[in-house]
């Protein structure tokens, strides 16, 4: 097996094997770092200049498709690499059980998520794009944008489990996500995340045919085309807000689990912290879940409620029939409960087991680390779709902790008529490597100017804040320390086009590639009709 490895490496060139490794690290840097963000605006121009080497080493398709994926592979490996920081001592008590699902997870993913790329090279050769051609600026962004747009789906099919969600919410790498540290990420109010990509790979493209002087001035053109529609985006949705109001959020240092009241209470008190009419805890605050602490709870929310009205947003730990389910839950000063809506999006491995892990499992023995998996740690799926929650005349749309990274669940809440978004998060729980978070800010900044909406963050360990629909963040706590914090928020209604259509450039683009393809196809049929009659 290593030999055969071998000699396949050995027959790459070592120019095209320099040239996969400097395209696959430099589509992976917008993700490495937040100013790095900027970079996404070139970042695809060691990959350009590979495939135009490729053609003129006249390479066959399947060597085309096949270094087309090596760099898939360096990129994602590089942008997933915080999984190998994953904590997983409470999920899996065997150390050697831990030694191997570490490796078998980070390649699992990075082979999953680089088959967008594969994808990319099958229908780059299939369509037959050539650089040198104008047709590569629409062929060459509409693949990308169905490519990533694939790879997030079959990752999700991949991960289906009693708790998986199929559809386009794995988004790692995605390079319209990298482009939010960029202007250009106001245009996403009209295009979405992968309309985002779409104007990525143009900008790179047109980049790219400017240092070779090839359609100087459809470059230009392109150029200037996707700056008018950054400052549309911007300019359109300017002065949004109708009304705002005071929010209080808690913020809990990764340690703080049961007994964080009297920390937060003392701040309270020797800060003179404003009192509020809503205060937003993170999940898994515990919050009137200890008997013990009754008293120290119903202080606390009675420092930092305004009056009788006020009301808290938490989690909490819900049985049902089903199973438990980490609910959000709308609650007065008197923990009578509001209204209680159930976690849709779940995270495999932490709240559920994939049916491919499962199998695997079940193969090798391994039957006590499943059931001990749904006795701890599986979380109940809600199947009801979440509504905002009223409070005080604002609509608050509300995700547990993982929903940050699915686009599409906080653009149903916009849908829905949400006003203020909001995260309530443990982010310490898995323990995940730095690059993560840098990647959820990422994700976290799309949500708020694509929908058009501030985006609150109250959270465990790591970050929170309130974040403004332009992506400025206005209030953070300022420690990872237990911290309480007030933010103002305005309250938007009106929505943006990606909010109301959705991806619609993936869907234009699985359309005109396909009905590119049929051409393709027809032509290719005809010209050997041809042939044939001329024999």
């Amino acid at each position: 097996m290593q030999e055969k490895i071998k000699d396949k490496f050995s027959k790459i060139s070592w120019k095209n094997l320099s040239l996969i490794l400097v395209s696959g690290i430099s589509l992976a840097l917008p993700f490495v770092r937040p100013w790095l963000g900027w970079y996404s605006l070139i970042c695809t121009m060691p990959f350009l200049f590979l495939l135009r080497k490729m053609k003129l080493d006249k390479l066959t398709n399947k060597k085309t498709i096949k270094y087309i994926w090596l760099v898939g592979m360096v990129a994602m490996a590089i942008v997933v690499s915080w999984m190998f920081q994953l904590n997983t001592t409470g999920l899996l008590e065997d150390k050697v059980t831990r030694f191997i699902f570490l490796p078998f997870t980070l390649v699992f993913m990075v082979f999953i998520f680089s088959s967008g790329y594969a994808i990319f090279g099958w229908l780059y050769t299939r369509l037959k794009v050539d650089l040198d051609r104008i047709s590569a600026f629409i062929l060459l962004p509409a693949i990308w944008v169905v490519s990533e747009f694939l790879r997030s789906v079959i990752f999700s099919i991949c991960m289906l489990g009693e708790g998986g969600a199929v559809g386009m919410h794995w988004n790692f790498g995605a390079l319209g996500l990298g482009a939010v540290s960029t202007p250009l990420v106001f245009a996403s109010r009209l295009v979405g995340m992968f309309g985002l990509s779409f104007l990525v790979v143009i900008i790179n493209l047109c980049i790219f045919q400017l240092i070779r002087r090839k359609f100087v001035l459809v470059s230009i053109a392109l150029l200037t085309s996707a700056a008018t529609l950054s400052l549309s985006g911007w300019l359109l949705y300017r002065n949004a807000g109708v009304s705002n109001a005071d929010v209080g959020i808690v913020h809990l240092g990764a340690e703080d689990d049961w007994d964080y009241e009297a920390k937060l209470q003392s701040k309270i008190d020797s800060e003179n912290i404003g009192k509020n009419g809503l205060v937003i805890f993170p999940e898994y605050s515990h919050l009137f879940e200890n008997q013990g602490l009754e008293k120290a709870d119903k202080n606390l929310v009675n420092s930092m409620l305004q009056n009788v009205g006020g009301r808290i947003i938490t989690t909490k730990s819900v049985d049902t029939e089903k199973g438990e389910t980490n609910a959000v839950v709308l609650l007065d000063k008197d923990n009578n409960e509001l209204s209680r809506q159930g976690k849709t999006f779940l995270i495999p491995g932490g709240e559920y087991i994939p049916y491919t892990y499962k199998a695997i499992l079940f193969a090798s023995g391994n039957l006590d680390l499943i059931h001990n998996h749904e006795d701890k740690y599986t979380v109940y799926q809600s199947k009801t779709p979440i509504e905002p929650l009223n409070v005080n005349g604002g609509k608050y749309g509300v995700l547990a902790c993982s929903g940050i990274i699915a686009p599409e669940f906080y653009r149903d809440l916009v849908g829905r008529g949400a006003e203020v978004l909001v995260n309530s998060a443990s982010l310490s729980t898995m323990g995940m490597g730095q690059e993560f978070f840098y990647q959820a800010d990422q994700m976290a900044k799309f949500q708020a100017i694509a929908n058009n909406r501030y985006l609150i963050q109250s959270a465990r360990g790591k970050k929170s804040y309130v974040m403004t629909n332009n992506g400025l963040v206005i209030a953070k706590n300022d420690t990872e320390n237990t911290n309480y914090f007030i933010g103002n928020v305005e309250f938007i209604k009106n929505k943006t086009i990606y909010t109301a259509l959705g991806e619609w450039i993936v869907y234009i683009s699985f359309i005109g590639l396909g009905a590119y393809l049929i051409y393709l196809n027809r032509r290719s049929v005809g010209s050997k009709r041809k042939r044939k009659n001329k024999k």
